[in-house]
């Protein structure tokens, strides 16, 4: 009786699918279905069944219409110049908002923001937490650094189409040493690369392409405009053992605070020897180390890496163990 029910259920199921793609054909019945969709989606606390209904529909709903849209970041109403084919996360955002991505980080990030006066967003792809950060910290200096060719102008696409005034991009990789290095691009999934060759599985493609690689030392240092860096942002892929090290006098001149991906070691050597170098250069600086998980912030001694949540918090602030206890610290009241 069970399985007779269910192929009832799969047969309604399908017949939705068709009726919904079969609708979508007609471009306004597309756009209304769409903007409901997105709608009901983008609201907080629906009921569970609703939003499992809505985010079906958003995997059958075409979008390769869909060449721009508008979202709210922070409380900043922002232009993304990225289709939501050609990123996943942007697809995430686009019919879901920001709240379905990366929401643990974000509001540590913002806690961090509000105070810096200049931040550095290092492996910046199209522009999101660029976009954050001009949200967060109205009138900070950022620079974003980005060596992929189609997203570094995708990020200034990004930048101009949402007019904003005292950010700068670098279509560089951050490492740490000065030259030109190899820099790996997957074909299947564009949106993936790294510095790393052994970051691609067996199965994968990468293109070898050759990029300019400067260090945050090299970058900042000497430099008038960059007084002090308060807050910079790590996302590379298993390349952020070089790229600490590159920072290591920043790090020890101005004590920035760093939201920084590390990927767990999967058995892989090469990850865990990137955590390590990760680990010794925080550890040595007098940092704690904070994984950011979704139920909170959570100290660790020795840098593990976990999936999904993936990013960690290094600061020279010490948070206490219940961590809205911090936010007054920082002079925010928790959200």
């Amino acid at each position: 009786m069970d399985s007779y029910f269910q192929s009832i259920a799969i047969m309604y199921k399908n017949i939705i699918r068709k009726t919904i793609k079969f609708c979508c054909q007609i471009m306004l019945l597309r756009v209304a279905i769409r903007s409901v969709t997105r709608f009901v989606l983008h609201r907080g606390n629906i009921p569970p069944w609703l939003d499992q209904m809505a985010t079906t529909m958003s995997d059958i709903i075409p979008v390769d219409d869909v060449k721009w849209f508008k979202t709210i970041l922070g409380s900043c109403k922002m232009v993304i110049t990225v289709s939501p084919n050609e990123h996943g996360a942007v697809s995430k955002l686009y019919w879901k908002g920001s709240a379905s991505l990366d929401k643990e980080t974000i509001m540590i990030f913002q806690k961090f923001a509000c105070f810096a006066n200049v931040i550095l967003d290092i492996g910046a792809n199209w522009g999101y937490y660029t976009l954050l950060s001009r949200a967060f910290a109205p009138s900070a200096k950022i620079v974003t650094f980005e060596p992929h060719p189609f997203w570094y102008k995708k990020l200034n696409e990004n930048i101009s189409a949402n007019r904003l005034k005292n950010v700068f991009s670098e279509n560089i990789a951050i490492g740490k040493t000065v030259g030109t290095f190899s820099f790996y691009i997957d074909t299947k999934h564009p949106s993936a690369s790294s510095m790393v060759k052994a970051y691609f599985r067996k199965d994968e493609t990468p293109v070898e392409s050759m990029t300019n690689v400067t260090t945050v030392d090299k970058y900042v240092l000497g430099n008038d405009s960059f007084a002090k860096i308060d807050l910079i942002k790590i996302d590379v892929e298993t390349f952020e053992g070089d790229v600490l090290m590159g920072m290591k006098a920043v790090i020890e001149r101005d004590h920035p605070d760093i939201i920084c991906e590390v990927l767990p070691d999967e058995g892989l050597d090469y990850r865990n020897a990137n955590r390590k170098v990760v680990h010794s250069i925080i550890s040595e600086a007098g940092y704690f180390s904070y994984w950011i998980s979704d139920h909170g912030l959570v100290q660790e001694d020795e840098i593990k890496g976990h999936f999904p949540f993936s990013n960690y918090l290094f600061t020279i602030k010490k948070i206490p163990r219940r961590g809205e206890e911090f936010f007054p610290l920082l002079g925010v009241a928790p959200s």
